[in-house]
């Protein structure tokens, strides 16, 4: 379902939010943005103004239902009335597209001239930046009838990034210390799934087990949504029960959260996860054998495992994954994996150039051959299971959790499906192009640029932000890296320099430790900073003071080392 939207000025359009949500020191400065954002869009700020900003977009489903009857009268023979069916369509915004969309198929050319125009009109708007926006700002605000008016617009948003925020929103207005709202208790029956898919989150968001009663009987809800997020609170609160239902989901789920509670159980699983077959691109087949395996697994190992001792968002499965450039006699690299003990587990040879390196669920890895020009998804055994030709050099990659891949080459960023269609790119306006870039927790994209610009795009692949690390010598030069820490600031490993250093968002570098080639480097829970010496095979761990803590030797020249 979709709703209306707005027209925009060619200079706001310009204009992107940005913040850094889950960061609980940047929490103040993310709203002051939203608010800025706003102002310069000439969207009203106070409650009631942007009250009636999400009101005058929240279509009912008779409005919605007008829509088709516009479409012929784009080629009406009086042009007021073809101007007047164009503008109104325009208004509704993105709740028009799918009609727009079909009439550009349209035998009479001037409808399909006039959706043309349309679409672009509606498409040109920042809708997931704007709206994202207005939700946080009246959560954080609280303006009476906010909980009602967020509620109403649920089933209009087609967004996920949208739909993250309408849900972290919900659990914001609608539970206050533990209390719950008797709108969302209304909500626990509501004929629209999306409605009760919020108060799913809402609950276990607030308490799950104070609230395990109502989340229990949300496990038979006919909405697969509203199932995974109530067995998804209820197993994350200890509750065994409800785990069979995230089982079954497996093969009933969106795809999105099918990838969601694979990762989960991996994580639950360790070792013993890496025999079950994967999802892999989540097809009905796969599905139901990985289905069959978790169950299996469950029936036997799972029951032993006391989920209230498990934390699901520390959870480490102990193993470190190398993407080595090189090292072998043929100088072909490899991509492997080590345990907690540091001993190879398996290894992935005949690597043309490999880049960059991710562990999947199921024990799958992503790997970027930039020599090779490819991404592939590959098992343990090397076997390509999905594989994207990516000419600009493919330096590094990044799973996304709707199962599109984000790739990262000289000149540009793309977004591809599992199809191989390019869902958006975007190039470094300023030049010198790339050198990595990753997806943040929300959605975000995060780049570093050859000259060692720190880089923020939204989802869309529309730039947010650009920082530039002060003082930093020779900058990024033929390498680097980019990490957003949980404080906000930025780790940067930066090649030509030597550096990595530790800068705030005006590029204030505020901590740094010298190391020669530094290609890569990441910060470890324990707060330790671990780094990727190129050219001396070396893999170096320093503590908080810049004090090398232990030095490893490798066989081949890594660009990647990550801790999972």
């Amino acid at each position: 379902m979709k709703c209306a939207v707005y027209l925009f000025s060619p200079l706001v359009l310009m204009t992107f939010l940005a913040s850094c949500l889950g960061q609980s020191g940047a929490q103040t400065d993310a709203l002051a943005n939203d608010e800025k954002f706003l102002k310069d869009a000439k969207i009203a700020t106070d409650g009631p103004g942007l009250l009636a900003f999400l009101r005058a977009r929240t279509l009912s489903e008779t409005e919605r239902a007008r829509l088709a009857e516009l479409i012929p009268q784009l080629g009406a023979r009086s042009y007021a009335v073809r101007e007047k069916a164009t503008q109104a369509l325009i208004k509704a915004g993105r709740a028009a597209l799918p009609h727009l969309k079909a009439a550009l198929q349209n035998k009479d050319l001037e409808i399909a001239r006039r959706a043309e125009f349309a679409i672009a009109d509606i498409e040109r708007v920042p809708h997931v930046a704007v709206m994202s926006s207005v939700i946080r700002l009246l959560a954080a605000r609280h303006p009476e009838g906010a909980l009602a008016a967020v509620l109403a617009y649920l089933p209009c948003n087609d967004e996920d990034e949208v739909d993250d925020t309408l849900l972290t929103a919900v659990a914001a207005l609608g539970v206050q210390k533990d209390r719950i709202d008797p709108l969302l208790e209304k909500a626990l029956t509501d004929k629209d799934p999306a409605r009760r898919t919020a108060v799913a989150f809402a609950l276990g968001k607030a308490n799950p087990t104070q609230h395990a009663r109502t989340l229990s009987t949300l496990l038979r809800d006919e909405s697969p949504r509203v199932r995974y997020h109530a067995a998804l609170a209820l197993v994350r609160g200890g509750d065994r029960h409800a785990l069979p239902v995230l089982l079954s989901l497996l093969t009933e789920a969106p795809r999105r959260e099918a990838w969601e509670i694979e990762d989960l159980l991996y994580r639950m699983a360790g070792d013993q996860g890496t025999t079950i077959p994967p999802l892999g691109s989540a097809d009905q087949g796969s599905r139901k054998q990985s289905r069959e395996g978790w169950e299996k697994w469950w029936s036997t190992a799972g029951k032993k495992i006391d989920l209230a001792k498990i934390n699901f968002d520390e959870a480490q499965l102990g193993v470190t994954l190398f993407a080595e450039y090189d090292g072998n006699q043929n100088g072909m690299g490899r991509v492997w994996l080590a345990g907690r003990d540091g001993k190879m587990r398996w290894e992935v040879t005949g690597l043309n150039g490999p880049n960059d390196a991710r562990l999947l669920p199921g024990g799958r890895v992503l790997i970027a051959e930039r020599n090779a020009n490819k991404v592939t998804e590959r098992d343990q055994q090397g076997k390509v299971l999905w594989e994207f030709q990516f000419n600009d050099g493919a330096i590094a990659c990044d799973r996304l959790p709707n199962g599109n891949t984000l790739i990262t080459g000289w000149n540009q960023l793309i977004e591809v499906t599992r199809e191989g269609k390019t869902v958006w790119n975007y190039t470094n306006a300023q030049g010198g192009g790339f050198r990595y870039a990753y997806r943040l927790r929300n959605h975000h994209i995060l780049a570093v640029s050859a000259s060692g610009q720190v880089i923020e795009l939204d989802g869309a692949g529309k730039e947010l932000k650009r920082i530039t690390p002060a003082q930093y010598g020779s900058g990024a030069g033929y390498w680097a890296s980019v990490e957003l820490l949980p404080n906000g600031r930025y780790l940067v490993a930066m090649g030509s320099s030597g550096k990595v250093v530790e800068i705030d968002g005006t590029g204030k570098i505020l901590w740094e430790a010298s190391v020669p080639n530094a290609v890569w480097a990441t910060r470890l829970r324990n707060g330790h900073t671990l780094v990727a010496n190129f050219e001396a095979r070396q893999i170096v761990e320093f503590d908080r003071n810049g004090k090398e803590v232990t030095t490893q030797t490798i066989s081949g020249r890594a660009f990647t080392v990550r801790r999972y």
